[in-house]
């Protein structure tokens, strides 16, 4: 009896001790899931890795039976340094920004092992990136040709991007297929599946393309407004001329006086007002009065 007893509470000892020593915890923050080992290597069940959640789970054994090996699950922003290339006509330097979203493919956790993880798919996907850029820049047969056509293709950088993140050719790719794809990267929604790299990609952001000499978006500046002040002054004389005709038409006057009545009223010249009633080069105030209404008319007209 009392070596029976002997005898189980070794048992017990023992099994215990093994018990505590197999027991790990899987932190769940960061969100982390364990890759099972078996003998120092990675082992997979019907095709997919063998993971085991967050919390305490038994490694048999462990290390030199059963192991594991930890994978954060967490989302990862990555802001890739901004590329620097030359367009392929004006020779002009411009610089783009990229902002990556991507997690690890629970289903393909051995391939993002296989990769390098974390640090080393970063630096992959710099190197993609920094080569679909630079690609589409410098092609001598493909716009952008010039800085300015650069800045206004924000969306078919991004679609070049991630038609080479995506391991797809370029001047092979369905272009409705892909744009579909970009916008949904563009949102945060694209979840797509990367197998050579075990990751999900849900963001693709370029989020900046400018020129590197601060002189030329100055130029740019400076170009925008005149083009505004141009179409501007052309609208402006178009009014003019079509509210002069309807003076003419409407009071029966010249083409001179109605153009000298609407720039006063528009107080383009400067005429002398008594008594409240306008004098414009004789014309009688009670004419002044109907062009003045007509003139307050036509905008709304319009």
């Amino acid at each position: 009896m009392g070596v029976s007893l002997i005898v189980l509470g070794v048992f017990l000892l023992i099994a215990g001790g093994f018990t505590l020593q197999a027991l790990k915890n899987i932190p769940a923050e960061p969100p982390t899931v364990a890759v099972v080992t078996f003998l120092g290597e990675r082992i997979k069940r019907n095709g997919k890795p063998v993971i085991k959640k967050e919390g305490w789970r038994l490694f048999w054994l462990y290390p030199w039976l059963y192991g594991y090996v930890p994978v954060e699950v967490t989302k990862i922003d990555q802001d890739l340094k901004p590329q620097d290339v030359r367009t392929s006509g004006d020779k002009a330097e411009i610089s783009i920004t990229t902002k990556l979203t991507w997690k690890p493919d629970k289903e393909n956790l051995i391939q993002y092992l296989d990769s390098g993880g974390k640090k080393n798919i970063m630096d992959i996907l710099e190197d993609v990136v920094a080569e679909a850029v630079r690609e589409l820049a410098t092609n001598p047969h493909k716009e952008p040709k010039t800085w300015d056509q650069a800045i206004a293709m924000k969306r078919i950088f991004l679609a070049e991007i991630v038609s080479v993140i995506l391991g797809k050719d370029p001047t092979s790719i369905n272009t409705a297929e892909i744009d579909e794809i970009a916008t949904n990267l563009r949102r945060g929604n694209g979840n797509q599946k990367i197998e050579s790299l075990g990751i999900i990609l849900d963001r693709v952001n370029v989020t900046e393309v400018k020129p590197k000499n601060p002189k030329l978006a100055d130029a740019a500046d400076e170009s925008a407004i005149e083009k505004r002040q141009k179409i501007a002054e052309r609208t402006e004389i178009q009014t003019v001329k079509e509210l002069a005709a309807e003076l003419v038409k409407e009071l029966k006057i010249d083409p001179k006086t109605a153009l000298e009545i609407i720039q006063t009223e528009r107080k383009k010249v400067t005429k002398n007002i008594q008594e409240n009633k306008y004098d414009v080069s004789g014309i009688p105030p009670d004419v002044m009065s109907v062009a003045l209404g007509i003139i307050k008319g036509w905008g709304k007209k319009k």
